[in-house]
């Protein structure tokens, strides 16, 4: 017959935010996990090769910025998907220490968090650069509105920024309030 073990007399009680911060950021980084590792089994198999090297270097000689930074971002994409399946695993390691209670969960934690909110932020800035360069697109009649679609996007992709940044800054203030900080050892 299981019984719990009981609590000691000082020990604070578990708190169901922690507990259910920590298994969504468990199921999270495990599938982003395994999301990155494919990616970067399928960068090393299918990235390098003639055909690939060939069609980098006759992009690589355009002289369009778009073509450019695309090219760019081949070259890098192995490390990219590397770095994200590391960050990933990171990640995981701090979730599952952040259930166990255990304080270097908590602070790893705490540091993967604002790590991404400061990710982020970069990505946005590279992403309305990118947008930016955008060539105006004449409008044809009956076309859709390509530029009022831009920039909807370019709001969106600000307005999500900022609410995960203000989610994940929650959180690491929660993570970081005396009583939470309290349920966490070692």
């Amino acid at each position: 017959m299981n019984t719990p073990v009981p609590r000691a007399a000082n020990a604070p009680a578990k708190s169901s935010f922690v507990t259910a911060v920590a298994w969504i950021w468990i199921a999270m980084s495990g599938l982003s996990a395994f999301v990155a590792f494919v990616q970067t089994i399928f960068a090393g198999v299918l990235l390098p090769g003639q055909n690939f090297e060939h069609a980098m270097a006759e992009a690589s000689t355009s002289s369009d910025p778009q073509i450019q930074f695309a090219t760019s971002l081949f070259h890098w994409f192995p490390w990219i998907t590397g770095v994200m399946f590391l960050s990933s695993i990171v990640s995981l390691v701090a979730s599952i220490g952040l259930l166990h209670r255990r304080n270097w969960g908590r602070l790893l934690f705490i540091a993967m968090l604002l790590l991404t909110i400061v990710s982020q932020i970069a990505g946005l800035a590279v992403q309305q650069k990118i947008f930016s360069m955008l060539p105006a697109i004449p409008q044809d009649e009956g076309a859709p509105p390509i530029a009022m679609f831009i920039h909807v996007l370019r709001t969106a992709s600000i307005v999500l920024t900022l609410a995960f940044a203000l989610v994940f800054g929650w959180i690491i203030k929660r993570l970081l309030s005396p009583p939470i900080a309290a349920e966490f050892t070692r």
